[in-house]
């Protein structure tokens, strides 16, 4: 499992941060097509340039769709906690990546 480790302490900084780092990951490997997390991180992923709502959202008994980051769908796990703090790489069944976010001091989950 990889790690991304936030050590800025502005929000604005942070989200930086955690976008870079998340990109990188996701450039290394153009076969993901789903990015999974909870709510929590979702929502900070919002916050980013690259996030897009989609035109129609998809949802099953898990996952739910709530638009694209990157172009690629995000989705919030229903079974995540809030405090969980993983995101999962997926290509359709198949998980690529899990990394965890560690935020040490709370700038953005």
């Amino acid at each position: 499992m990889k790690k991304i480790e936030i050590t800025q302490t502005s929000h604005r900084q942070a989200l930086k941060q955690l976008c870079d780092e998340l990109n990188l990951i996701i450039s290394d490997n153009n076969k993901i097509n789903k990015i999974i997390s909870n709510g929590n991180i979702c929502s900070v992923l919002q916050d980013d340039i690259l996030y897009s709502l989609k035109d129609k959202l998809n949802k099953d008994e898990r996952y739910y769709s709530i638009g694209e980051y990157d172009n690629i769908d995000l989705f919030v796990d229903t079974l995540q906690l809030w405090t969980d703090n993983i995101i999962i790489l997926r290509n359709d069944d198949t998980i690529i990546e899990e990394i965890e976010i560690i935020d040490d001091e709370s700038m953005l989950i």
